[in-house]
């Protein structure tokens, strides 16, 4: 973000929020700190993103992280429930300052590849630095703002300043007014030597006026190789650019307009974290699927060959003729018998010796219904595979097509229902500033698998089972989420994870005690009039290193005592349904 654009947005910015009171401190994934305010409905979101440190004010409200830093936690204890008595710039420089009232303030130096922030007390003094850097103030250092560039303005240059620069050519212009004059962005740079080389007038008119028009005319503007919404993939400032003021030299680009700084701001950041998180999302997906379709094929070169019903053909008309000659010869586990089914030829087979003719028949026809039943099985996989490949097909199209938060969130859901693996601990770090949209869509829809019961209350809480030692490692450690909560039954029994998408601090009562009655129910005790059951959430049961399968350690729970219920009791159906 330049410094005009910055100036421009702070201007707008202070009649909303100065005076407004702070009601949360959120630290958001990956870079950005926001300061939300119920009041105004509005929340001021300040990015670190080293390539593009910004800040703008969005309505959408984010979810703070389970674990805050102590950056966050720190700016939670100055500046939560009270007042904003200052946003400005400090020394006319991208470092803004919001001040609270009573003391204590948020810096944030929003120079790229050199972005940070602090919380400052009522005396100035550094109490948390989020993402430190060489030669900033550290921990219990009195706040002092960075050095401003050495960078005069417009009327500092020379006329053989100009002179000079007019023999130039356009990139060692630019760069020299980039290194001469104070807030000069690229884009400035461009229009200034569009409208010279058009013969609008002298180098360093052009220079002064345009660097007032950044500063005060309007409307802002986006400006986009393609229409905005027909973007998808993320673009560079070449093919995506925002704009304080129209720009003449950017006029065979898609161009819109917005009246204000801040309505553009949040616009144009929101559409590059949505592009971000589509290009993050959409790799994912195809990575996925590209693994699943592989262990397809590989599974297929695996099944039976197709001449299945050659052999099984064979095996039995082999049988049939011992059947036919039940007093033949055998000599050196060879018998002769004539083709009854041909053209009576005699044929020598291979037998058993230690068995009789009709038992080796028996043990042929075996064979050809083994035969038989594998390559029903291998036609029914076959068919299995080229439905799912169908799927993942249209997937794959869903996921090139997508733009939408709806259609993001829509094409993720999907991938986990169909049992694709997604990193998606990486895709909420990408999708900030985009409504949050995955922070409660892994619990959610994530398929247990085989071995795993799956019952659901009335009340629509979901209850997952393990069945067996195995089932109960996997469910416990790979398929519940840490804020799920795990219950188990005093004794050998099932391990239980009652669903906890919303990631609530307690469990609902009703859900816990159906939790609880089926973890008693699949336990030893189940003929027992009352069972303790124990419960805490997944994140604090381990397994000792070497441990036997569904051993379980609890660093911290609670029990209760609970009578056994059989799941068909508990489900919202009659009967409970195996994933």
């Amino acid at each position: 973000m330049d410094l005009a654009l910055l100036r421009r947005l702070l201007a707008e910015l202070q009649p909303q929020l100065v005076g407004s009171r702070t009601d949360r401190v959120y630290a958001v994934p990956r870079y950005d700190i926001v300061l939300g305010s119920s009041s105004r409905r509005r929340h001021l979101w300040l990015s670190l993103d080293p390539e593009d440190p910004h800040i703008c004010a969005r309505a959408t409200r984010p979810k703070s992280d389970q674990r805050p830093p102590a950056f966050a936690m720190a700016a939670r204890k100055w500046g939560r429930g009270r007042r904003v008595t200052g946003l400005d710039l400090v020394n006319e420089d991208r470092v803004v300052r919001i001040d609270w009232e009573g003391g204590g303030a948020l810096v944030a130096e929003l120079v790229p590849r050199r972005a940070t922030a602090f919380v400052l007390d009522a005396n100035d003094v550094v109490i948390a630095i989020w993402n430190p850097r060489q030669g900033r103030p550290e921990v219990g250092d009195v706040y002092s703002p960075p050095e401003r560039a050495a960078r005069g303005d417009v009327a500092d240059l020379s006329a053989s300043d100009w002179v000079r620069m007019a023999t130039l050519d356009d990139r060692q212009i630019g760069r020299e007014l980039m290194q001469n004059v104070h807030a000069m962005s690229p884009s400035t740079v461009a229009e200034i030597i569009f409208r010279w080389r058009r013969g609008d007038g002298e180098l360093s008119e052009l220079t002064g006026a345009e660097v007032e028009r950044v500063q005060t005319d309007g409307p802002p503007t986006i400006y986009s190789a393609a229409a905005l919404d027909e973007l998808r993939e993320p673009v560079g400032a070449s093919k995506l650019l925002l704009s304080p003021c129209p720009l003449e030299h950017r006029g065979h680009a898609c161009a819109r307009t917005f009246e204000s700084i801040a309505e553009a701001c949040a616009y144009f950041y929101d559409l590059r974290a949505l592009l971000r998180l589509g290009h993050q999302v959409r790799g994912a997906v195809q990575r996925a699927i590209d693994d699943r379709l592989d262990r397809l094929r590989r599974r297929q070169t695996a099944l039976p060959a197709a001449d299945a019903a050659d052999r099984s053909a064979a095996l039995r008309r082999r049988a049939d003729l011992l059947l036919a000659a039940p007093g033949a010869l055998v000599v050196d586990g060879i018998v002769g018998v004539a083709d009854v089914y041909g053209d009576g030829t005699p044929v020598q087979l291979q037998v058993d010796p230690t068995l009789d003719l009709a038992a080796n028949a028996q043990k042929l026809y075996r064979r050809a219904q083994r035969i038989e039943a594998q390559a029903e099985r291998a036609g029914a996989a076959r068919a299995r595979s080229e439905a799912q490949a169908a799927d993942f097909d249209q997937l794959a199209q869903a996921t090139r097509a997508m733009r939408t938060p709806a259609e993001i969130e829509s094409v993720i859901e999907a991938a986990l229902k169909a049992g694709l693996k997604l990193p998606l601990e990486r895709l909420r770090i990408a999708e900030a500033g985009t409504g949050h949209l995955l922070n409660e869509l892994a619990p959610k829809t994530t398929v247990p698998g085989g071995g795993i019961l799956h019952v659901t209350t009335s009340e629509g809480y979901e209850i997952l089972i393990g069945r067996n030692a195995i089932n109960n490692d996997r469910l416990t450690h790979k398929v519940a989420d840490r804020h799920d909560w795990w219950l188990h039954a005093e004794g050998p029994g099932s391990h239980v994870v009652l669903r906890n998408p919303r990631r609530l601090e307690q469990p609902p009562p009703d859900a816990l005690v159906a939790a609880a009655a089926l973890a008693a129910w699949f336990s030893k005790a189940r003929s027992a009039a009352k069972v303790e059951v124990r419960w805490t959430q997944a994140r604090r049961v381990r397994k000792p290193r070497g441990a036997p399968a569904g051993t379980a350690l609890l660093d911290k729970f609670h029990s209760f005592v609970v009578a056994p219920r059989p799941p068909a009791e508990v489900a919202a159906e009659t009967a409970p349904r195996r994933s």
